[in-house]
């Protein structure tokens, strides 16, 4: 299968249909890929309107402006709150479970002065519940349990740490200043090579003479990479997933033709850097 180019026709074709249909009554018409024409689509700066539907509440016929969360919705707070009145007693604009009247004393009693660990026996609540029902209830915690499972963290924020002193930071830039001039500590793996000037460009192994600096070939455009990845149905062509790489199979920047570009994943496009002689033998069977 030969890629396709894209017209001035097909952009026009697009840019009228494409914002109200969508890809898959154009996919039949163009005899392209989905996936082709949505990327064309974001290359052209076209935007698919989102059509949301209206709901309005059955109480006060109000329009509800709740993104994603209308469709659902039947009344809006005002009147679901007055519903929950009328069943429960209260005002409430969620149907969690009520406090009971012990589970009331509970807290009154254990909550300024116990643990996390007991309040979640006792009742049997989430920490967030549990501080909500505390805090409409005016209860005040004690600060011995304040801190409770930061202190390792709130400790270092004190004012009171001496870390956090000047003082205290110059000491230690001294001592290490001091063991690197004793020869106390030594450099190691790559910084000691970049510092004897040894991972340069030329000396690394890697190094095949500023192949990657060269200019491509004027072929070499947007319309040929979508040609070869609709051609490969954007398919990696070692492990057969989903790939948007365009990769050379002679590793010749200036030979951009179809015969020798083939569709890759980023995984697979970076081990193909990499002993170079094997992938050609590879792709050439």
């Amino acid at each position: 299968m030969k890629y396709k180019r894209w017209k001035i026709e097909e952009d026009e074709f697009i840019r009228n249909r494409y914002p109200l249909e969508g890809s898959k009554d154009l996919s039949l018409e163009l005899e392209r890929n989905e996936h082709s024409i949505v990327d064309r689509a974001y290359r052209l700066k076209i935007k698919k309107i989102i059509v949301r539907r209206r709901s309005f509440c059955e109480g006060c016929n109000k329009e509800i402006f709740n993104n994603g969360y209308a469709s659902r919705a039947k009344c809006c707070r005002k009147c679901g709150a007055k519903k929950n009145y009328k069943k429960r007693g209260i005002f409430t604009h969620h149907s969690g479970r009520l406090f009971s009247k012990k589970e009331i004393d509970i807290l009154k009693r254990y909550y300024p002065n116990s643990r996390k660990n007991k309040l979640f026996k006792l009742l049997g609540r989430s920490w967030c519940s549990i501080q909500h029902k505390a805090n409409r209830l005016s209860l005040i915690r004690n600060k011995r349990f304040m801190d409770e499972g930061n202190k390792k963290g709130r400790s270092y924020f004190k004012e009171d740490n001496p870390a956090r002193k000047k003082e205290f930071k110059e000491k230690i830039r001294s001592s290490l200043k001091r063991g690197w001039k004793e020869g106390k500590y030594e450099l190691s793996g790559t910084a000691l090579l970049s510092s004897q000037g040894l991972q340069g460009k030329d000396k690394h192994p890697n190094w095949l003479g500023g192949i990657s600096f060269e200019p491509y070939d004027s072929n070499w455009d947007d319309n040929f990479r979508i040609g070869i990845r609709e051609r490969d149905n954007y398919t990696c062509g070692i492990c057969k997933r989903h790939g948007n790489c365009v990769h050379h199979i002679d590793y010749d920047k200036k030979n951009t033709t179809p015969e020798n570009c083939i569709t890759l994943c980023n995984s697979c496009h970076v081990k193909t850097n990499y002993n170079r002689q094997h992938w050609m033998g590879v792709f050439a069977k």
